[in-house]
């Protein structure tokens, strides 16, 4: 007997098939794909199947169970498959007899595939699978008496492949103008110039459909003009684009194409050439739009010839930007939006407009004097709503801002004629005055743009033959041109660099002279004394001193800048006569007050009364006193008592009284203020806050901070070739590609340092990186270092108690002895401290003034083998280092590199801090650097400072004190309150210092900037102004990076603040230890997408076991893990408090989640459990930080004062 056998061309498989929309001939080669084509779906994979005979007899073939899970092909309902067979299609069901060999075939229909959109979007964009079964069924007679059955199974998933046709868009123009169509004045309204049409050409039926939005418009030589060419619809409606649904395969839709001749003049040249550009934007019918965006586009071009003899009006438009003139519509209203116009404050170029009137005709009609005749020109300028406040200068009004006038200059509307002629036209110039407005407030972010309409109404009549009844046919056409202003902020920056001691300002690359504003201020000040006109106070400078002193019964808060500097509540940069009479008013070293609550000596000022902003009579403080704990506590505190309020009127008055005058009468957009690095991001944010409420015009973007020791390093990248000038060739080369450097920046109040890396990068645009390694900050400087070689003088047993007092901190000792103090301060600042620079020196000089004196006695070999004047070197110099290194993570294993040490600072004088700084260098491995010295190098001046003698005239100096005004704040002449019971002719006068030596009356009185008294009286003519470039060069730095560095197109990219300097976290004290944990991690880079609650840093959240304490610190530290939980009380410099929190509130303690952020506005925000504590400034009591206490000496605090924060 023979075999029957079922075959195919595959093995039998399970997985997934796919049915791939794109076949349309059968491939032999392909694996798991069904082929699709207009009629049928072939499976192939598992089909053709050859049913082979081998016996006689006939067979029957059918399938059987033939399924389709979800229905790809439906049949009156029913799930089925089909059978090809001999070319015919049957039912799956159907059974076929078969003789001798043959093929047959498993189809689905195509035709049967009418899935509708959201059937598709599961099969094509989800791949929705559909599983597909059947058997094939083989019945056949063995013999006579028995029949066989043969069966095989198939069963697979079926899913599809995405395909779909590019449509086809087709234009067909009219013959007309397919030729080139003659202009014609004539014409009028909308003419058909032919159709488009957009069609499907996919044969296959069971493909989704398309659809999509066909858009079409005109193109000239003068540019784009969209509203020219429309689409007409059924509906006959004239639009630019349309709506396409349902394009099926094989079906088309045909629009008409409409010429609005209206809104097409007569060609300027001998013909105008046009393109139709039509774009048809689709995707399949089971998705969106938006979803996926596929284009089919065309154009097709056409002419247009110039009718040279009928006279006709053309208009034409020339923005200012471009050469090139647009054609504008001859109609009744027409809108024209022009590029937009940046102003800048200063800047007087803009651009010009052009709006052309032409007669297009070029010759007249049988020799008549045809001619356009412009009737009336009237134009209006319109300021929209969304205007800022602009305020114009004199003789100007808003209006102003625009001109539009023709080219003779002419802005009436007297009449024109153009006649037929080639070039017959007039142009009005349309032009934006920038020079004639003198401010235009910025403080609102929505009105840095505003939109200025120019409303030009044009009235003309066509004048063929000169008859007067042509005015009859008068025509009239409106233009609104639209002009939008973009407020550009004023390229120049204001920087103030606010020091301990001293303020210094720039305003573009003008140094401010403050100080010959600070003569105007007090000049017509209102003081009664002229005395008070007295200044030495950084004579010659053009800087102010930065104290301020408390004026009882003055304004505090008040808005009127014109009230006299005597009837202000606070007198910021006294003269120095002001701050000897004052001194228990005295406030200096303001800024190292930022971010506490209250002012640190309150007591001092109870018997002090001002007037608030209502012109009510206030206290700063009211107390009660405790007479049995002897102790006073604050009650109350006014504004006045409030450092950040404080903080914020001391900013307004040097705003308003010394740098807005100083200055040009110039809207202030951009400043950039130096900070210490001690600063934290709360003291930013209030220092933020002030800029913007004492500037109204400030860009908020551009208010910028750079530590000060960060712009002493732009200064030094800025002049990187004149300060490395002493440098071979071979150095410069080497360290221009890499350098390490190490700024130390010590001045009166604060002590910076900055570490930065400095790299050459070669590329498409070479440049050099500037990455900030590390910073750091404390308040141990200059003053500080006045208290130190005052209390190791004051401890020479030759001295008396009386000197001893005058380093006591606290107001025990008062009156005489107190004005003493004053004076002690100034001699040990100004020669004491610098002959520290000298290997020998001695002195014993009577200090006072008629009230009281004191002899001092000093060597300064004592000072320097002094235990504490060697504790100070040890602070500044190698505990900083130690400190700074270790933060960054160094230590024996490792050393840091450095190439050049710089210092700055008008303390960094001393050659001795400088030594001692580079010997703590040497320790680190850190040797044979390069050093550069900003500012003089005075460790070379031998000036015998011990023949400083004063006379009672006052006009009497010896050849010293000329020196000696090469220092800031250095006496000029001596106050008339010396002598006392001194004989005059004791007071020797140049020449005779070794007598006056001899006779050991040798009388000195001088003051300096914390609380001196007041010597040269202040000349009416301008002295010249001297410079000290230590001071400059830190604000020439900050202006340096803000207006150079921090710019992305700079060639040095400075990245100042793209990561932390210092660490954030908890302390606590747990097990009789105290131990820290860090939330937010020195280093952490800078988020650069800040959109989400403007956080700009942020830690990852930290589980922390808090069970056995009942309260934390949120600390702000420079120092490393282990210095901070051993030293944290001892080293307050080096760490801030920012908040305290009692846990008692929260539950499970032993799993507490703590966060921390920062915030783009500077605000640092803790979390607990995830609630947000409320943003507190530091809560350190200034009277126990003894740091601060000795750096404001001789301003001391009140022993009975118990302040409660």
């Amino acid at each position: 007997m023979g075999r029957i056998k079922i075959t195919d061309n595959e093995q039998t498989i399970t997985n997934d098939v796919f049915i791939d929309l794109a076949y349309q001939e059968e491939i032999s080669v392909a694996k798991h794909i069904l082929q699709i084509d207009p009629d049928y779906i072939k499976l192939l994979g598992f089909i053709p199947t050859r049913i082979r005979k081998q016996i006689n007899s006939d067979i029957d073939v059918r399938l059987e169970d033939a399924t389709c899970i979800e229905g790809i092909s439906i049949e009156n309902g029913q799930q089925c498959l089909y059978i090809k067979h001999n070319g015919a299609i049957h039912k799956g069901t159907s059974t076929h007899n078969i003789k001798g060999t043959t093929d047959m075939e498993v189809v689905m229909l195509s035709k049967e595939m009418n899935l509708n959109a959201d059937e598709w979007r599961e099969a094509l964009v989800k791949q929705k699978r559909y599983q597909v079964g059947y058997r094939w069924v083989v019945e056949g007679q063995k013999n006579k008496k028995e029949k066989y059955v043969l069966h095989k199974d198939y069963i697979f998933n079926v899913a599809f492949r995405n395909h779909y046709k590019k449509p086809e868009v087709e234009i067909q123009l009219n013959k007309e103008f397919e030729d080139g169509y003659n202009y014609r004045p004539s014409l009028n309204g909308f003419v058909a110039i032919g159709h488009i049409t957009v069609s499907n050409p996919n044969a296959f039926k069971a493909t989704p459909g398309l659809h999509g939005i066909l858009s079409i418009y005109l193109e000239g030589e003068e540019g784009a003009t969209q509203d020219v060419y429309l689409c007409r619809q059924s509906t006959n409606d004239y639009v630019q684009d349309t709506d396409i649904q349902g394009l099926e395969s094989g079906r088309e839709f045909q629009y008409g194409l409409f010429l609005d001749t209206n809104r097409l003049g007569n060609p300027a040249a001998e013909k105008a050439t046009f393109r139709i550009k039509a774009t048809f934007h689709y995707v399949p019918s089971y998705l969106k739009l938006e979803e996926e965006k596929n284009t089919a586009t065309i154009d097709k071009e056409f002419f247009i010839i110039k009718d040279k003899v009928h006279s006709e009006l053309r208009c034409f438009f020339r923005d200012g930007t471009t050469d090139a003139f647009s054609p504008l519509p001859l109609v009744s209203e027409y809108d024209i939006s022009l590029r937009p116009i940046n102003y800048q404050p200063g800047l007087n170029a803009a651009p010009v407009s052009i709006l052309r009137l032409q007669n297009n005709a070029i010759s007249n009609v049988n020799g008549q004097d045809a001619k356009i005749v412009i009737s009336s020109f009237e134009t209006r300028v319109i300021l929209h709503e969304n205007c800022p406040k602009i305020e114009m200068r004199d003789g100007y009004e808003t209006e102003n801002c625009f001109t539009i006038r023709n080219s003779n200059g002419d802005t009436s509307s007297s009449v024109l004629n153009l006649y037929n002629a080639p070039n017959s036209y007039v142009d009005y110039e349309m032009r934006f005055h920038p020079e004639r407005i003198g401010r235009i407030e910025t403080r609102d972010k929505t009105k840095r743009s505003f939109t200025v309409d120019i409303n030009v109404r044009i009235s003309y009549y066509e004048d063929p033959d000169g008859n007067p009844d042509n005015r009859n046919t008068t025509q009239e056409i409106v233009y609104r041109f639209i002009h939008t202003i973009n407020i550009r902020p004023q390229d120049k920056w204001l920087c103030i660099d606010y020091g301990t001691s001293a303020i210094a300002a720039c305003y573009g690359t003008n140094i401010l002279n403050l100080n010959k504003q600070k003569r105007r201020v007090f000049e017509g000040g209102g003081y009664n004394d002229s005395s008070y006109s007295q200044d030495i106070l950084e004579n010659g400078l053009p800087f102010i001193s930065s104290d301020i002193i408390l004026q009882q019964g003055g304004s505090f808060g008040a808005t009127d800048t014109t009230k006299p500097y005597s009837k202000l509540a606070i007198c910021l940069s006294p003269t120095s006569k002001l701050q000897i009479r004052n001194y228990t008013q005295l406030l200096p070293c303001l800024k190292s007050l930022v971010g506490y609550s209250e002012l640190p000596n309150l007591y001092s000022y109870k018997d002090y009364k001002y007037l608030n902003a209502q012109g009510q009579q206030t206290a700063v403080a009211i107390f009660e006193e405790d007479e049995d704990r002897d102790e006073v506590k604050i009650k109350s505190c006014s504004e006045l008592g409030k450092i950040d309020r404080l903080f914020s009127e001391v900013y307004r008055i040097l705003f308003n009284y010394f740098i807005k005058p100083a200055m040009p009468k110039e809207a202030i957009n951009k400043i950039v203020l130096t900070i210490p690095n001690t600063y934290t991001p709360k003291h930013k944010s209030i220092l933020n806050s002030i800029v913007k409420d004492n500037f109204p015009d400030i860009y908020e973007e551009y208010i910028r901070f750079v530590s000060e020791s960060d712009a002493v390093a732009c200064y030094y990248l800025h002049n990187w070739h004149a300060l490395n000038h002493q440098m071979n060739a071979r150095q410069k080369e080497q360290l221009k590609k890499e350098e390490l450097v190490l700024v130390y920046d010590m001045g009166a109040g604060t002590l910076d340092l900055t570490y930065f890396h400095k790299k050459q990068e070669n590329g498409a645009t070479p440049h050099t990186t500037v990455k900030i390694l590390g910073k750091i900050g404390i308040n141990k400087a200059g003053n500080y270092l006045d208290y130190i070689l005052a209390e190791v003088v004051s401890k020479n047993e030759k001295n008396s108690d009386t000197l001893r007092n005058c380093v006591k901190l606290d107001q025990s000792v008062l009156g005489a002895e107190r004005d003493l103090t004053n004076y002690y301060k100034n001699y040990i600042k100004n020669v004491v401290k610098v002959k520290l620079n000298q290997p020998e020196y001695a002195d014993n000089v009577k200090i006072g003034n008629t009230r009281t004196t004191t002899n001092v006695k000093v060597d300064i070999n004592d000072v320097r083998n002094n235990r504490l004047y060697k504790q100070f070197k040890k602070e500044v110099t190698s505990e900083l280092l130690d400190i700074f290194f270790e933060g960054l993570g160094y230590d024996a294993s490792q050393h840091p590199k450095v190439d050049t040490v710089i210092f700055s600072g008008r303390s960094s004088r001393l050659k001795e801090i400088r030594d001692s700084f580079q010997e703590a260098l040497e320790k680190w491995g850190v040797s044979n650097c390069n050093i550069v010295q900003l500012g003089p190098d005075q460790e070379d001046d031998t000036t015998d400072y011990s023949d400083i003698i004063y006379t009672a005239e006052g006009n009497n100096r010896s050849k010293s004190s000329s020196i000696l005004s090469s220092y800031p704040n250095t006496p000029q002449k001596a106050e008339n309150s010396l002598l006392g019971g001194f004989n005059k002719n004791e007071v020797k006068q140049p020449g005779n210092t070794r007598q006056a030596e001899s006779a050991g009356n040798r009388v000195a009185e001088s003051v300096q900037s914390s609380n001196a008294a007041p010597t040269s009286k202040v000349s009416s003519k301008e002295a010249p102004v001297k410079e000290d470039k230590l001071k400059t060069v830190v604000v020439e730095g900050a202006m340096v990076y803000a207006s150079i560095f921090s710019r992305k197109d700079s060639i040095i990219q400075f990245n100042a603040e793209d990561k932390l300097f210092a660490s954030y976290g908890i302390l606590y004290y747990a097990e009789g230890l105290w131990k820290y944990e860090e939330i937010l991690k020195r280093g952490t880079q800078r988020i650069a997408d800040a959109s989400q609650d403007n956080i700009i840093f942020e830690g990852e959240k930290e589980h922390i076991n808090l069970g056995s304490t009942d309260r934390i610190h949120f600390v702000q530290t420079y120092m490393s893990q282990q210095m901070t939980e051993r030293e944290w009380r001892n080293k307050s410099e080096y760490l801030s408090i920012m908040q305290s929190v009692g846990l008692d509130v929260f539950d499970n303690k032993h799993d507490m989640t703590i966060s921390v952020s920062i915030t783009k506005d500077n605000n640092v925000k803790f979390a607990i459990n995830q609630y947000i504590l409320p943003e507190v400034p530091a809560t350190i009591d200034s009277l126990d930080n003894s740091a601060y206490k000795k750096s404001v000496w001789p301003v001391v605090f009140n022993i009975n004062q118990k302040e409660t924060f």
